[in-house]
């Protein structure tokens, strides 16, 4: 009779154990797939990140090759609109005297 109830305490506590230990795979199951999503979700965020900042980068190149040319034409606009209003006004007096004004400072043509 005492071998009865020991062996039916034993098989209660070894019930209570497998019942816990499923809880515990049951639980660890869903953190692992929680784990697992939530990497996978890192890991796109990262390639998401990563293809913004290649695509940011590559508008920041074509944004300062554009200003170079912008300013490069700018210099050749400025050179062509000397050269043309050098070629307009060869014979105009008015015109080499007020280029000369720029190029002089104010303190040249004051007298001392």
């Amino acid at each position: 009779m005492i071998a009865w109830i020991i062996a039916l305490i034993l098989f209660t506590c070894l019930l209570i154990v497998l019942t816990k230990l499923a809880r515990f795979s049951k639980e660890l199951k869903a953190l692992n797939d929680r784990y697992e999503a939530v990497l996978h979700e890192a890991k796109t965020r990262r390639s998401f990140a990563e293809e913004a900042w290649n695509e940011v980068e590559k508008w920041k190149k074509r944004y300062l090759a554009e200003k170079a040319a912008k300013e490069e034409q700018a210099k050749e606009a400025e050179k062509l609109r000397k050269r043309y209003w050098e070629e307009v006004h060869d014979d105009s007096d008015s015109y080499k005297t007020q280029i000369g004004k720029e190029e002089e400072s104010w303190g040249d043509n004051e007298p001392y």
